[in-house]
């Protein structure tokens, strides 16, 4: 038994030795494993601090050189860091140091435009080129776009505000500079098509200007010798030939105030059908031996745009088509313009019987100085700047064209908004008949003919006083301003309307309000600001004798309720 139990106890030894082994050769593979990982371990930690230590010198790299300006801000706005690129911006009015731990809210000009950001940042978490308006050390403004984000914490929680500042001073000044540079360029192609148009329009007056001045002449002569029936229907006929020719010079006239006039880059409600005969009044000379006028006129709403860039822009287009036929042979080509609705839009046509615009042309006709016509028959700055003034009024331009078939352009601009423009509540409707009362009115105009006329027009239902000047005018209401109305021209020597009208205004604010300002139709940049800026009525010369005695009647009213109340 021992024997056995000897062998039973090696043999149970050699199969623990065997275990023992095979245990630690697992252990061996298991620390080698370990091992290896821990190796891996430190290469992945190595690389990866490696990669961020790249990765922190390059945002490091990137915040000290980039043009637009880093920024880090807590919720509340205090700065806590930002790229130096901050000196260059604000042209070393604040350093990187000046700025840290101050309110970034501190510099907005505008605390509404603050209060914008600030709701942008909370309704989405973030925004992209806002533009504000910030203020220098010296209190100079300058325009930037702001992106910004709100940063998350690891809980998903706001921490900071980081974001990006773009400097727009200087791109602002350049956008400046194109729309000034656009509009002398509009306007040299105005006044090149007022240069071109010269000989037809003069043309155009000087046909009934002739027979209004004959007549006139003629009656002169002939009213002390006129006697009987068929002298007294003569001269009856002498003058409504003279009042005709008078009220065409009269339509050409306003034409050319209206697209000459220079005028402020706000826009108002415009009466389409007004600028389209006003653009036809002036382009008939060139029309009327080439193609017969088609009109198809619907009733549309006003459109927001100036009456003389609107009307510039159909001129050339009623050019270009009167160009695109040859003369002669009027019966068998048109020049058709219609004007028609489209939901929010309102859409008109130029048609022509024309040429046509050859295929390889046609994607060139917006370029600035692109033109098919001769040297000296064009600038080809035409259709650049319809384009250009259309598309300035939220409208776009096209056409279509083929050869020998004639063109068609078809503008679309939107219409305006049915309250535009309506800073007070609008009258009461009055009946037809206005009560006669008899009103003090003061008239001030340098031209005798015209005080003459006015004196004429309203001195049987009134009191006209005149002043030949703003400074006589100027010296009577020193001591007498008990008037109702004042009918004051707008451009004087000396002291222009707009001078006597302000300084009323400092004086007696409610006849200020009772000025009504008369013009030509041709006055200065500064004139149309200035009647932008106030509220007076303007009135057209040459005047519209039974509409300028309702205005009067119904302003003396007005005045008269107004000093009761």
């Amino acid at each position: 038994m021992k024997k056995e139990e000897k062998a039973s106890a090696e043999a149970d030894a050699q199969r623990l030795i065997l275990e023992l082994r095979a245990r630690l050769t697992e252990l061996e593979r298991q620390m080698e494993g370990l091992r290896q990982a821990a190796i891996s371990d430190l290469t992945d930690r190595k690389r990866v601090e490696e990669a961020l230590r790249e990765s922190e010198e390059k945002y490091r790299g990137i915040f000290e050189n980039v043009q637009d300006v880093y920024y880090e801000a807590s919720l509340d706005g205090t700065i806590l860091d930002v790229s130096p690129s901050i000196e260059t911006v604000t042209k070393g009015q604040y350093h990187r140091d000046d700025l840290i731990g101050k309110s970034m809210y501190d510099f907005y000009r505008d605390p509404a435009e603050r209060d914008r950001l600030l709701e942008a940042l909370q309704r989405s978490g973030k925004v992209t080129d806002f533009e504000i308006t910030l203020l220098n050390r010296d209190g100079s403004p300058f325009t930037c776009a702001i992106s910004s984000t709100v940063m998350l914490d690891a809980l998903g929680r706001p921490a900071k505000i980081t974001g990006i500042m773009r400097d727009m001073t200087e791109r602002k000044r350049a956008e400046q500079e194109r729309e000034r540079l656009q509009a002398c360029l509009a306007q040299a192609d105005r006044m090149a098509s007022m240069g071109m148009l010269a000989a037809g329009v003069t043309h155009e007056i000087v046909n009934p200007l002739s027979y209004v001045l004959y007549n006139i002449e003629s009656l002169a002569e002939d009213l002390p010798t006129l006697a009987g029936p068929a002298a007294f229907e003569d001269a009856v006929s002498r003058l409504r030939e003279a009042l005709e020719g008078a009220q065409r010079i009269k339509q050409i006239t306003r034409s050319l105030g209206a697209f000459s006039r220079v005028e402020p880059t706000e826009v108002t409600p415009v009466d389409v059908q007004a600028s389209i005969e006003h653009a036809l009044t002036m382009a008939f000379n060139e029309i009327k031996y080439r193609a017969r006028v088609v009109r198809q006129f619907a009733t549309v709403p006003a459109v927001l745009a100036s009456e003389g860039k609107l009307a510039q822009v159909f001129l050339n287009l009623f050019i270009n088509a009167a160009h695109a036929i040859d003369e002669g042979h009027v019966e068998d080509n048109e020049i058709r313009v219609r004007s028609f609705a489209e939901g929010e839009t309102v859409c008109i046509e130029v048609r022509d019987t024309g040429k046509g615009i050859a295929p390889e042309h046609q994607p060139r006709i917006f370029e600035p100085f692109f033109t098919t016509k001769g040297l000296g028959a064009g600038s080809g700055l035409g259709l650049s700047i319809c384009k250009s003034i259309v598309e300035s009024f939220g409208g776009e331009i096209g056409f279509q064209s083929e050869l020998d078939m004639g063109t068609r352009f078809r503008i679309r601009l939107p219409r305006a908004p049915s309250d535009w423009g309506k800073t007070q509540v609008a009258p009461e409707e009055r009946s037809s008949e206005t009560p006669a009362v008899r009103g003090r009115i003061l008239v001030v105009d340098d031209e005798a003919g015209i005080r003459a006329t006015l004196v004429r027009i309203l001195g049987a239902d009134h009191e006209v006083i005149t002043a030949s000047s703003g400074k006589e005018a100027q010296e009577l209401l020193e001591t007498d301003r008990g008037f109702d109305l004042v009918f004051c021209d707008l451009m004087m020597p000396r002291l222009s309307g707009m001078e006597l009208h302000r300084w009323l205004a400092g004086r007696d604010p409610a006849l200020a309000e009772q000025v009504v300002f008369i013009s030509g139709g041709a006055f200065t940049p500064g004139a149309s600001q200035y009647l932008a800026e106030v509220r007076n009525l303007r009135l057209e010369k040459p005047f519209d004798t039974a509409s300028l005695k309702r205005l009067a009647s119904e302003l003396v009213l007005a005045a008269r309720a107004k000093s009761k109340g």
